[in-house]
């Protein structure tokens, strides 16, 4: 193979392995051998023990795969092709490429030679005190586009380095990274039963993204799993303009639960507590129709019109938009890379992430859900009450209390207490009143979430919007 950069169209941009060797003489055999892997602009990255170098986990869901109408990440099998039959093509931005080329090399020398690529094992991550966990995978292309999974740890000279090999022609190379985590690459090189050539090379394998990189992938997530464009999504808009867009996004939360059921519990009482903003969105875009209710219901007063109503609408959708793009993209960075992927933002922007409530929820999730994943799990409820949604709340705080108390004093959680029967005269308005009825011990929404077995939980998430929202809806039916 010909470990040398070649930019391809195909996965742009490209990083690559690249193993240079070198033939001397008889007598000295291999001058050199190195191992390189390449950055974007595929320039070799200096990689050390302290500074690997990076390889993204192809983790997205371009390849559009589906198991039991679930769709899984591209890395789940090993296959690349999107589409089948004559609408196949390989469609992914996260593999990194590379031609493997070892100069100098006869047929008769490759015949005689083995070499081999792998993971080197038993390497412990300082970091963990545990066997390094990334892990990769290796395809060869050949100009038509055809490709082949390479073995790891496997003799590839018969294949692909002698010239009769049935894959000598695919000599672009490409790698996946397949699960999060530092990994050490070695390459081993016999020739003619001689000692082995090892040499290796340290690298993270992680998607590292930017927040803004993370939120677009989310969009890209909700138009190809649930066909809806929320990209140009405006809270101005009318309800009815918007209602897709809003149902997208909460049953974004619902299909995101059913991958980690245990772990996100999150992402699956947002999709319960975003049926209940979805009841009164629908509800303040009725118009006159509500007004009616209002009168029949309500302490009603000239304070309660279409103005105050279109208002609610736009407040409650917008705050709705800002909880999505301040919490869902850390499950897409979490679900697709791991904790690395929030550690590589957070570093660059601490206040995009609580980094340390993560760690929790890591901890958690490959450990048994304890204590501190709950804490974790709570905290980024919390920080949605307390940090992003307040100032919808001090928006609406303007309008009548009565009838907005109505529509968002009941809990989110079925069968679940009202707020006025877990905080009496609080005002759910004030985050501190709200955050006591989230968490009381024995009508929170909090507790009545997390203590409910798993498949309720599930059942409940799996319903569509429009009827969660339904008892909590005055219009709805």
């Amino acid at each position: 193979m010909k470990l040398v950069y070649q930019p391809s169209e195909l996965c742009p941009p490209l990083d690559l392995i690249a193993a240079a060797f070198f033939w001397r003489s008889k007598a000295d055999r291999l001058l050199k051998v190195d191992v390189e892997i390449h950055d974007e602009d595929g320039n070799p990255q200096l990689a050390t023990e302290d500074n690997p170098a990076n390889v993204p986990v192809n983790g997205d869901f371009d390849e559009e795969k589906q198991v039991n109408g679930r769709y899984v990440r591209d890395y789940e099998d090993a296959n690349l092709l999107k589409g089948s039959g004559e609408t196949a093509e390989i469609q992914t931005d996260d593999l990194r490429g590379c031609v493997v080329n070892i100069p100098g090399l006869t047929d008769d020398v490759w015949q005689n030679t083995t070499l081999k690529i792998r993971k080197k094992a038993g390497v412990i991550d300082p970091l963990t005190d545990e066997e390094e966990s990334g892990e990769i995978r290796i395809h060869a292309i050949d100009a038509d586009d055809n490709w082949v999974n390479v073995p790891l740890d496997t003799d590839l000279a018969p294949d692909h380095y002698v010239s009769t090999g049935q894959y000598a022609d695919y000599d672009s190379c490409w790698i996946e990274g397949i699960k999060d985590g530092p990994i050490t690459i070695e390459v081993e090189i016999v020739i003619n039963g001689g000692t082995p050539i090892l040499v290796e090379k340290k690298a993270m394998i992680c998607t590292e993204k930017t927040k803004a990189e993370w939120q677009q992938e989310t969009y890209k997530d909700i138009e190809l799993m649930l066909g809806i464009d929320i990209s140009n999504f405006s809270p101005n808009a009318e309800f009815s303009e918007v209602d897709d867009q809003v149902a997208a996004i909460y049953n974004y939360y619902g299909l995101f639960y059913g991958f980690e059921e245990s772990g996100y519990l999150w992402m699956g009482l947002a999709k319960l507590a975003g049926a209940e903003a979805y009841a009164g969105m629908f509800d303040s875009s009725q118009g006159s129709n509500v007004l009616l209710t209002f009168i029949a219901f309500t302490p009603y007063d000239d304070t309660i019109n279409d103005d105050a109503l279109e208002l609610l609408s736009t407040i409650l959708q917008e705050g709705a938009f800002n909880i999505f793009k301040d919490i869902a993209w850390q499950f897409k960075a979490y679900h697709t890379s791991g904790l690395c992927a929030l550690q590589h933002v957070f570093i660059n922007d601490a206040d995009a992430v609580d980094f340390s409530d993560w760690q929790l929820i890591d901890n958690g999730i490959e450990n048994g859900f304890g204590s501190g994943f709950i804490t974790g799990s709570e905290n980024l409820l919390r920080r949605e009450q307390f940090d992003v949604i307040q100032p919808s709340y001090d928006q609406m705080a303007s309008l009548l209390w009565v009838w907005v108390a109505n529509w968002f004093g009941k809990n989110p959680v079925p069968g679940g207490s009202s707020f006025n029967s877990a905080v009496p005269d609080g005002n759910l308005m004030d985050e501190n009143d709200r955050w006591d009825w989230i968490i009381h011990q024995t009508k929170g929404i909090w507790p009545r979430w997390i203590y409910t077995p798993s498949v309720q939980r599930k059942i409940w998430v799996d319903m569509s919007v429009e009827d969660l929202a339904e008892p909590h809806s005055w219009l709805i039916n």
